[in-house]
């Protein structure tokens, strides 16, 4: 969706959906370079890859995603943070 885009902090946006689908969010920022902070996305079920490289290989990303779910689905999370090399702390 945003490939490569040169969005610099998604924080301020907020996605509530009460059941994800599957691959829903997969690439969504990968390759954006200068994105700093992630989207915040509130859902109360996960689906198969719904994040999967969801911010791969975004070199500029310090704050990682919070990740608070308690049931996890197969892939959900898979490479999400992908060679995001300047990550000051894992996610929560």
């Amino acid at each position: 969706m945003f490939y490569g885009c040169t969005i610099v902090d998604a924080s301020e946006a907020f996605v509530i959906i009460e059941n994800l689908s599957p691959h829903c969010f997969d690439s969504m920022f990968e390759d954006c370079k200068f994105l700093t902070k992630p989207l915040n996305v509130f859902s109360k079920n996960l689906a198969v890859s719904c994040f999967e490289n969801m911010y791969k290989s975004c070199i500029s990303l310090t704050t990682a995603p919070e990740l608070s779910y308690k049931y996890l689905i197969n892939r959900c999370y898979a490479y999400m943070l992908s060679g995001c090399t300047s990550l000051r702390e894992p996610p929560i």
